[in-house]
């Protein structure tokens, strides 16, 4: 009897070390390929070289464009074609950032607040005080971001010739971007350099312009609408449904209060909800789930009506604000900012499900600031 547990305990502590040997990167999740009806297994050596120029390149672009330190890097990696002479896979990478300042005054839009500050004239003592407390709002986010880690995430297509020896020919490597309705962008034409300069300028004339129009108050509770936007989310490799591009995943959402949902259409009605957890109150155009609610026409329409919203800039934005995509004269889909910086952007958004994925914007973009 004895002899026969040791020999159960042998076999169990084989399995287990057969069990933890066999991801070949650890954190890595990947797939075989079919391949004219054969099952083309990624050698490791191949999968740990397209997440390591993957990351290479895309740490670099967030180190010069967006000034962030990034580590934690952790990819999901789908590979769509694998043969003798070409590779491209999708990798979906969840990773941590910090802004990559030496001292907060290095900041370009809070050099921007203060200048407009410095430069404003005749400014009411009411205003006045509503100017300090947004210059010291920015700063405490900025120290914020400077000193904790946030969540960032990315998605990117990696495409490839192999030598003749299975590895990949570097100089022949190409990377894009997969932005939030699925589009593939080439990683320099989705992440474009800004200057500090015109970026303090941009937020030296967005003060100004919300001084004039006085929407730099609000009821809107912007951290609870960002709460919600990055909680019910994941970033979602699975399509919605067969041959669709766009990506879902139902376990992540607010069934308990919000049980109604849309395959491959929900964007709207999770921006609903968000937009209602900060604050913006139901009416009766404007429920769970009218067209109001769950249609991106009739929900701008509805909130400049209301003026709970009103079109705003990229760099006028944050935390809680809304992005759509126009094609045709027609919004197609939306979006909720859940993180800004002087530098750079990020969004939730249901179909395709997004969890602080980085947003650079583009030109069938429209930018709706919150002033409810």
């Amino acid at each position: 009897m004895k002899k026969i547990f040791q020999a159960k305990v042998l076999l169990l502590v084989m399995f287990s070390l057969i069990l933890f040997a066999v991801p070949v990167l650890a954190g890595v999740t990947t797939n075989s390929v079919l391949n004219n009806d054969v099952k083309i297994v990624p050698s490791e050596s191949l999968t740990q070289d397209i997440n390591s120029i993957a990351v290479e390149k895309i740490s670099d672009k967030l180190s010069t464009v967006s000034h962030w330190q990034t580590s934690d890097f952790k990819p999901t990696i789908k590979f769509t074609t694998l043969n003798t002479t070409d590779v491209v896979a999708y990798v979906d990478f969840e990773f941590k950032h910090k802004i990559n300042y030496k001292r907060i005054d290095e900041d370009p839009v809070l050099k921007g607040k203060i200048k407009y500050k410095n430069q404003a004239k005749n400014l009411s003592s009411d205003k006045a005080k509503i100017v300090d407390k947004d210059i010291s709002n920015w700063a405490d986010k900025i120290k914020k971001y400077m000193n904790e880690s946030q969540d960032g995430a990315i998605k990117t297509k990696v495409s490839a010739i192999l030598n003749p020896d299975g590895t990949i020919n570097k100089s022949s490597v190409r990377i894009e971007v997969v932005d939030a309705v699925e589009k593939e962008i080439p990683l320099d034409s989705y992440f474009i350099a800004r200057s500090a300069e015109d970026i303090e300028n941009e937020a030296c004339q967005a003060m100004n312009s919300s001084i004039i129009q006085n929407t730099l108050t609000s009821q809107y509770n912007r951290s609870w609408a960002k709460t919600y936007i990055t909680t019910y989310t994941s970033n979602a490799t699975a399509a919605c449904r067969t041959g669709s591009t766009t990506k879902q995943n139902s376990v992540y959402y607010n069934l308990s209060d919000f049980p109604t949902w849309y395959v491959c259409n929900d964007c709207c009605n999770y921006v609903s909800q968000a937009f209602n957890c900060g604050g913006v109150l139901l009416t009766s155009t404007w429920q769970p789930y009218t067209s109001a609610w769950i249609n991106c026409n009739s929900f701008i329409s509805y909130h400049t009506g209301a003026s709970n919203i009103q079109a705003s800039t990229l760099a006028n934005m944050s935390e809680g604000d809304l992005i759509t995509y126009q094609s045709g004269g027609s919004y197609y889909h939306i979006v909720m900012i859940s993180y800004k910086d002087s530098y750079s952007t990020k969004i939730g958004a249901h179909t395709t499900d997004r969890k602080n994925s980085v947003f650079t914007g583009s030109s069938s973009n429209n930018y709706w600031h919150v002033i409810f």
